[in-house]
């Protein structure tokens, strides 16, 4: 209920307590991949990307939680490594998949974002927050804001 809020501190808090008590390692994937969601949206993607990984070692052949690496590791401007991170959830989710156009043009996005940081290599990553939000007009990020 509270990322369906956009109340993403408090979604990190239920997902924590949940993880605390949950034993059964599909549900626990499910609840690392919903912190992994709402810890990006606080802009906090070192600790998103921790939660991406290890709901990979959790459920390793499913598409979204490459998807959470994937965005992680593009708010943390490691644009090359969610190249690959889009690339292995596009195998995973077959081009028949629910979400395979969103990784699709994430993909697109990561390539792009990686030539200009390549293009500008002393450039710093701009992150704009609006109220403690991370913002970006880009379809990745929208599409995460919709808690896919």
């Amino acid at each position: 209920a509270a990322f369906r809020k956009r109340d993403f501190s408090a979604a990190v808090e239920c997902f924590t307590l949940a993880l605390e008590k949950e034993t059964d390692t599909h549900i626990r994937a499910l609840l690392l991949s919903n912190r992994s969601a709402a810890l990006a949206n606080l802009a906090r993607f070192h600790n998103a990307l921790q939660d991406a990984d290890r709901c990979i070692e959790a459920r390793p052949y499913w598409s979204k939680s490459r998807h959470r690496q994937a965005i992680a590791l593009m708010g943390l401007a490691r644009y090359h490594e969610a190249i690959d991170s889009f690339q292995n959830a596009l195998k995973l989710e077959g081009e028949k998949g629910q979400h395979f156009e969103s990784l699709k043009g994430g993909l697109e996005n990561a390539r792009r974002l990686a030539a200009e940081q390549q293009s500008l290599p002393d450039s710093p990553q701009v992150i704009n927050t609006q109220n403690g939000v991370f913002v970006r007009n880009d379809p990745l990020m929208q599409e995460l804001e919709k808690g896919l």
